[in-house]
């Protein structure tokens, strides 16, 4: 059965880069990608596991020293001291912590390769259901709403892929933060990967393109 932990449930509400209030009408390939066919990017081997990402070119692979100096210089300091609570419960899971950034959006992937856990429909309800009342807890104080955009289960326990995706944004919707979770289970593999953008991204196409 899965294991839900705290460290999968947190919300990554902390992490509100500076990039996504300059990113203005840039263009980026990633952003518009709409099936497998139009994904362009590289694969990116997570030695823990043997299995293999494929990213946006524009993801580089950063050790946690270098992320946190990137982020540093461009993170409020209460927004920095959050994402590094969150990365630091992130590298205590078991299984390795693998950090990806986009400087042109200020995008931010995560992959955790974890113990092989088989996970049921019903696994996957909780989680959603977690994941929910996680962030809402988070942003109780704060003037911003959490709001849940999508949630799919495809396959059975032994291979499948879970998908969530929610919102976060301020009142006037001036403020727009999107919070994407996957988990990928195949071949007695699994992983976990956590995308976080100023855009609605369709990652779906990357993460059809893993290899377990």
């Amino acid at each position: 059965m899965f294991k839900v932990t705290n460290t999968i449930v947190l919300g990554l509400c902390g992490l509100c880069l500076v990039f996504c209030m300059q990113m203005g009408s840039e263009v980026v390939n990633w952003m518009e990608v709409k099936n497998s066919d139009e994904a362009f990017g590289t694969y990116h081997f997570l030695e823990q596991n043997g299995a293999e990402v494929y990213l946006p070119d524009e993801f580089q692979a950063y050790s946690t020293a270098n992320y946190q100096k990137v982020l540093d210089s461009v993170l409020s300091e209460e927004a920095f001291m959050n994402e590094t609570r969150r990365i630091n419960s992130l590298q205590e899971m078991d299984g390795g912590l693998y950090l990806f950034f986009d400087k042109t959006t200020g995008s931010t992937c995560t992959v955790n390769t974890m113990p092989y856990s088989p996970m049921t429909r019903q696994d996957a309800k909780y989680l959603l259901g977690m994941i929910r009342m996680n962030n809402e807890r988070a942003l109780a104080d704060t003037p911003y709403t959490y709001e849940k955009l999508s949630a799919k289960y495809n396959g059975h326990p032994e291979k499948y892929v879970f998908k969530s995706l929610n919102k976060i944004s301020d009142a006037t919707d001036n403020f727009k933060w999107f919070n994407s979770t996957f988990i990928v289970t195949a071949n007695n593999k699994t992983i976990l990967l956590q995308l976080s953008t100023p855009f609605e991204a369709y990652f779906s196409p990357f993460i059809e393109k893993t290899k377990m």
